[in-house]
């Protein structure tokens, strides 16, 4: 199941944008259109411009006790991650 974002133009026209996991409180856009998110205590990735629409693990937090994530943000130089945890 995933959590759908949807655009909507001056016209009212819809378009649906992506695809997050369902459950999932925050997401974060790169300028190079590489998207940030969570699904439990995983960190996930996928980048907007390659064909692959599929979400990519970058890191399991789950064994440090980490199950619910709520806010990411990530530098500008993608080397930096700092992500809010709900207990």
């Amino acid at each position: 199941d995933t959590c759908i974002i949807t655009f909507v133009n001056k016209l009212g026209d819809r378009m649906d944008w992506l695809h997050l996991p369902l459950g999932t409180e925050d997401f974060f856009l790169a300028d190079n259109a590489d998207v940030f998110t969570s699904d439990k205590g995983k960190i996930l990735y996928m980048s907007l411009l390659s064909s692959d629409d599929e979400w990519k693990e970058l890191i399991d937090l789950g064994s440090m006790g980490i199950n619910k994530i709520s806010r990411i943000a990530v530098n500008k130089k993608l080397n930096k991650m700092t992500i809010v945890v709900n207990e």
